[in-house]
């Protein structure tokens, strides 16, 4: 398992020796277990800004050469089949929580709102970048699609402290089981947790901690610490997260 905060700046700078704004912090983490990965993200913003795009989770599907330029996306039953080429930027939106690719890999949402798709017009990864060059005139060597939720391509303005999103999802390989988010109101501020099934059964819960403070909390099942990171599994069954802690707990 692993977590990390990232800030997003600006750019495009109008005025000389105008320094990047920073503009968003993002915390992320993301917990491996065999072939299931479990990402969590939270992102708000840091002062007053206006933005051209949000994109939560941007997961980068390439599609380019070596998978022949199409990639199929399933959702609800209906597939939809993007093919590299088109002239301009163009979204898809998907309008469910669960997303096939190919019939390999099972995407997950698991707070609520819907899968969509961004398609560049270009390639859009640089595999090598030359800092003496402009960079506009440097066309990228793959194209990579971006699967996110949410995804606002239109210019707005954001406020301070707005939380942009706060979304949870499961990647694997099969898509089996069951997972559940714990709702926010029912945990301490800056907390995210899940849990996973398997036939009815409890195989383990996660904890995040995304905000800015320690936090102590109590299981509210008999637990088991099996991973902790920036975490202490306290006497009296509590367990403390420290900002950016992941707790794997398993039933006894």
């Amino acid at each position: 398992a692993t977590a990390g905060s990232t800030v997003h700046i600006s750019d495009g700078w109008i005025t000389e020796g105008q320094l990047p704004a920073r503009l968003a912090r993002q915390r992320t983490a993301c917990i491996v277990r065999g072939e299931e990965m479990y990402v969590f993200q939270s992102c708000t913003a840091l002062r007053r800004a206006e933005v051209r795009t949000i994109k939560g989770i941007h997961l980068q599907i390439p599609n380019d050469l070596f998978n022949g330029g199409a990639r199929c996306y399933t959702a609800d039953g209906e597939a939809f089949i993007s093919r590299f080429g088109q002239p301009t930027p163009e979204t898809h939106a998907f309008n469910a929580p669960r997303l096939e690719i190919d019939g390999a890999l099972h995407l997950d949402l698991l707070t609520g709102g819907v899968w969509s798709l961004y398609r560049p017009p270009e390639r859009n990864v640089r595999l090598k970048l030359y800092r003496e060059r402009d960079m506009a005139a440097n066309p990228g060597s793959l194209l990579s699609e971006q699967i996110c939720c949410p995804l606002e391509i239109a210019p707005r303005t954001i406020e301070k402290n707005e939380r942009l999103y706060e979304v949870a999802c499961r990647l694997s390989f099969t898509g089996e089981g069951t997972v559940e988010a714990v709702a926010p109101g029912a945990l301490p501020e800056g907390i995210h947790s899940l849990r996973r099934y398997e036939n009815g059964y409890l195989l383990f819960a996660i904890w995040f901690n995304a905000g800015e403070e320690p936090v102590e909390l109590t299981p509210d099942f008999p637990a088991t610490p099996e991973a902790l990171s920036r975490a202490e599994w306290r006497s009296g069954e509590r367990l403390r997260l420290e900002p950016l802690g992941i707790a794997v707990m398993t039933p006894p």
